[in-house]
């Protein structure tokens, strides 16, 4: 499954990429159903790359029938990214907290300059789910169960990649009054 936007923040390049590169936490109160971003390491690679690690954490609505599987771990995950100041650009790949190999999820963000005060953010992440997987679900209910799983994984990340320019923006509005 791939999620994809892009949106234009009236904000200048530089002040958006540093505040996604350096300051992520102070997004999540404007981000639908996340409840909070940590960052846990940070590190300079080269004199123009940065690794970052932040552990974000959401807010789940989880369906009836997919309780009995999926605890609130499974909607925390850790974001291992590298940024490129040249670029400004950050591959970044996800990992759950409930176990490695429950998906792979990856991509590559770009921020553009579109003016003197304008940045075009473009987001994009390509997610597998390996529902046979995930602790307690049964091999034979693995491909019933997948797309329950999906619709949930999509509730909490497309909301907050189609919505990241709305907190952008109303973070910096935050900051003006």
């Amino acid at each position: 499954m791939r999620l994809e936007t892009k949106d234009t923040v009236n904000q200048p390049l530089e002040k958006i990429y540093a505040l996604m590169r350096d300051d992520l936490a102070q997004l999540a109160p404007f981000l639908p159903n996340i409840e909070k971003i940590v960052m846990l390491e940070k590190e300079e690679l080269k004199p123009h790359q940065h690794r970052r690690l932040n552990h974000w954490f959401a807010k789940a609505e989880i369906p009836a029938l997919a309780k009995k599987y999926l605890k609130p771990e499974f909607f925390a995950w850790k974001d291992y990214a590298v940024w490129d100041d040249q670029e400004h650009s950050a591959e970044f790949r996800l990992e759950s907290f409930f176990g490695k190999d429950l998906y792979e999820a990856k991509g590559k963000n770009y921020f553009r300059a579109v003016g003197d005060d304008k940045t075009e953010v473009h987001l994009c992440c390509e997610v597998t789910i390996y529902a046979q997987r995930v602790p307690g679900i049964p091999k034979f209910l693995a491909s019933t169960i997948l797309p329950l799983i999906e619709g949930v994984i999509v509730k909490i990340l497309e909301p907050n990649l189609k919505s990241l320019s709305k907190g952008l923006n109303g973070y910096f509005q935050s900051k003006s009054n």
